[in-house]
């Protein structure tokens, strides 16, 4: 198999050396990177056949020496598409626990849709304003019979630098009911950036 070689790093690397200096990184960067991925994500969902990559994380985005966000690892929609051509719903968990939403776990009852991909990337956001993993979305559930959530930590009292309207799109994005998403990336790149466009900044 021959692969495009993409030079530079992940968030993820980004990210652990961050916190080996013991440095957040700036709120303005993280929403440059944001509205990259929104962009992409956008192009993915409205193609006439949606491509939903189901695996959105820090590790699957490599941040390239002239500062362009490459989103990589589509091998999961493969092999989720091979479970529901198979056996209809999800049998398992599939994807990074911190970072998949609750449709992605087995017995959910829920197929995945464009909307599980803005729950990862709320999630992989939350991961790189707060300095720590998200909580799991099955951790933030009460059992099933009871219909009901806790709610996702404040992030801006983890970190206090973050704006009130981007702890605002984070949480209604990392939602636990996919009806109270986000309905579409362009929909929540319009909520955290009316009509502006991305600068592209090395790290």
């Amino acid at each position: 198999m021959v692969m495009e070689f993409i030079e530079g790093a992940t968030l993820l690397k980004i990210q652990k050396e961050c916190q080996r200096k013991n440095q957040l990184i700036e709120e303005s960067r993280v929403l440059g990177w944001a509205i990259q991925v929104l962009d992409t994500l956008s192009y993915l969902h409205e193609q006439e056949k949606p491509i939903i990559h189901r695996d959105i994380k820090p590790e699957n985005l490599i941040l390239t020496l002239d500062g362009r966000l490459m989103v990589i690892d589509f091998g999961l929609m493969k092999q989720i598409e091979r479970e529901l051509e198979m056996s209809g719903p999800l049998i398992k968990a599939i994807g990074t626990v911190e970072f998949a939403p609750p449709e992605q776990y087995a017995d959910s009852g829920v197929s995945t849709d464009v909307r599980s991909d803005i729950y990862s990337l709320g999630a992989t956001l939350f991961y790189l304003l707060a300095n720590e993993l998200p909580p799991r979305a099955i951790d933030r559930m009460l059992p099933a019979s009871i219909n009901i959530h806790t709610a996702l930590t404040s992030l801006q009292k983890i970190n206090p630098t973050v704006s009130k309207l981007t702890q605002q799109v984070i949480a209604k994005a990392m939602e636990i009911d996919p009806e109270e998403r986000f309905q579409s990336a362009r929909q929540m790149r319009e909520a955290l950036f009316p009509r502006k466009r991305f600068i592209t900044l090395p790290f």
